[in-house]
């Protein structure tokens, strides 16, 4: 067994971990052109659609600095982007078995009377 097949088939608790291990590096960057040139073409003609690119890039999975991220620079070229490299034609590689249950816990209480 070889470190690489280990952790192809290992379970993630999030995609801070995957990248860590520069999984993402195995992106196909042609694809973002083939497959998704026109969402490719509307993110990156305008500045703020790079600098969320960019701000992304930087976090390497971790979920709150996405979090910053797309409360800074998210729009819909960036969703639009996400969706065809990310969902639709897996331009960039994530994992598929991140476990995702710690999400659904909830909270022990909730504020009452919250008045933002």
């Amino acid at each position: 067994d070889t470190p690489a097949s280990a952790s192809a088939s290992a379970t993630y608790d999030g995609f801070a971990e995957y990248a860590k291990e520069n999984k993402m590096e195995k992106s196909d960057v042609g694809c973002f052109v083939s497959k998704c040139g026109e969402q490719t073409k509307a993110l990156f003609s305008n500045p703020r659609g790079i600098k969320g690119v960019s701000c992304l890039g930087r976090c390497k999975g971790e979920q709150s600095c996405a979090t910053r991220c797309f409360a800074e620079f998210g729009s819909e070229d960036l969703n639009s982007w996400l969706s065809c490299t990310i969902e639709d034609n897996e331009c960039v590689k994530v994992p598929k078995n991140v476990d995702n249950s710690a999400e659904e816990t909830g909270y022990a209480y909730t504020v009452e009377k919250f008045d933002p």
